[in-house]
């Protein structure tokens, strides 16, 4: 807006100026009528810059939401493409780490099948040649015995011979033959009884020990035999369980498979409908471009006309400033003119009250002070009330106004070009009746 200055400068207003046809006034340099500048025009002139200056705001605030909205929608796409990537990889991953969990339970599986087969081929082994060393073991045991049988009789019968021999030789003569024969034959006899007594106890407790060592083995046999079957029917379980999980690991295969397919699927539509989003947006963002670059000129010209009009308003402010200031030059001369007229009527008045040929007149001030009551400058206001009082409803000249009145109508319509309520600023200075002193 304008400010009034309160002082302005001394430089007159050019005759030749261009704005000088629309404004010649009485007084202001010349004698001649003048004619003003009607108020519409003015108010044309404020209003249209007031709308240019709100329509460059309009386009401005414009511009900078179409550049927002641009960079929002490229980074919303970088963003929907980055995340599309990284939710394929973590599929690929978790799909991944599920198949390497699933083989190596598998593998462990496998290992713990094939230590089975292992032991259950070696319970067979077991079981095939069990008879075959019972066997050997019993021949061994036989062949030993009869060896330690035949041994230990050659002892005993050449025991027994020694000892008849040698007890019964004083009597064997006393004897015939025949006596010596049966004597020695019955002393073989008990020997070989005695030794056969023997032998036979030494095979019952063989065959004692053997029945203990065939029970053992027996139990031995039930155990092995309980456990075959544990063992049997842990495989038979095992291979059940080896056959599900090879059944779930082909569905997990083929839903991987499946869910692959359908992530690459998805993966590609999403690609393309983000390549033609993409492209569409990039269609969008030449039309923006193309849309900043005519706002971008309109602007342009919305300026130079916003400068063309500052420039004519600058010229009309300086009309207006100079016709104000050569407004209060005139206001001081007739104030001035004024006081020495009043002064020089008050000084004869009282020359002629001194020489007794009238009454002395009131005591009259001619300087500004707030404790006088008959002052120059209270006549002024008086005057300058009575004129507004007197012509409120009424039409007036120009011509017909004082130096102050037009001072007035120039600080109203400096308000009115401002956007000021000019009713503020009259009420204002109706309601101060001090004149300004210049």
């Amino acid at each position: 807006p304008w400010v009034l200055p309160g002082t302005c400068s001394n430089a007159g207003f050019p005759r030749g100026h261009s704005l000088w046809a629309h404004f010649t006034c009485s007084g202001l340099g010349s004698s001649r009528s003048c004619r003003w500048i009607s108020a519409p025009l003015w108010t044309s002139i404020g209003c249209r810059g007031t709308f240019l200056k709100n329509c460059s705001n309009f386009r401005h605030s414009v511009l900078c939401g179409l550049r927002f909205m641009l960079q929002y929608l490229m980074i919303g796409f970088s963003r929907f493409a980055v995340f599309l990537l990284r939710f394929s990889d973590l599929q690929a991953d978790y799909y991944a780490q599920q198949i390497k969990e699933l083989e190596k339970k598998f593998q462990k599986k496998v290992g713990e099948i094939g230590q089975i087969q292992l032991e259950w081929k070696l319970i067979k082994e077991f079981c095939r040649g069990k008879a075959s060393i019972e066997k050997e073991l019993e021949d061994e045991v036989v062949v030993r015995l009869e060896g330690r049988f035949l041994e230990e009789k050659v002892k005993a019968d050449r025991k027994v011979v020694i000892k008849a021999l040698g007890f019964c030789f004083p009597r064997s003569r006393q004897l015939n033959s025949t006596g010596r024969e049966v004597f020695q034959e019955n002393v073989c006899l008990h020997g070989g009884f005695a030794y056969q007594l023997k032998e036979t106890m030494e095979l019952q407790k063989i065959k004692q020990k053997l029945e203990e060592d065939k029970t053992v083995l027996l139990q031995e046999k039930e155990t092995n035999e309980g456990l075959i079957r544990k063992k049997i029917l842990q495989i038979n379980r095992q291979k059940a369980q080896i056959g599900d999980l090879q059944h779930k690991v082909a569905k997990l295969e083929m839903t991987l498979c499946r869910m692959t397919r359908e992530s690459e699927r998805e993966t590609q539509k999403t690609q393309h409908q983000a390549l033609r989003e993409n492209q569409a947006s990039m269609v969008e963002v030449k039309k923006l471009q193309q849309l900043l670059e005519m706002k971008d000129r309109e602007m342009n010209r919305v300026k130079k006309l916003a400068w063309n009009i500052l420039n004519e308003r600058t010229e009309v402010e300086r009309f207006f400033l100079d016709a104000l200031e050569h407004v209060k030059q005139e206001i001081i001369s007739s104030r001035k003119h004024y006081k020495k007229k009043a002064q020089t009527a008050y000084y004869r008045k009282m020359m002629e009250a001194c020489a007794g040929k009238e009454e002395f007149p009131k005591i009259k001030t001619f300087k500004r002070n707030i404790n006088s009551t008959n002052s120059v400058y209270r006549d002024l206001e008086e005057a300058e009330k009575c004129y507004w009082e007197k012509i409120q409803f009424e039409k007036v000249d120009i011509s017909e106004l004082t130096w102050e009145q037009k001072e007035r109508v120039l600080r109203l319509l400096f308000a009115k070009m401002n956007g000021t309520n000019p009713r503020k600023s009259t009420v204002k200075q109706s309601a101060s009746t001090k004149i300004p002193d210049y």
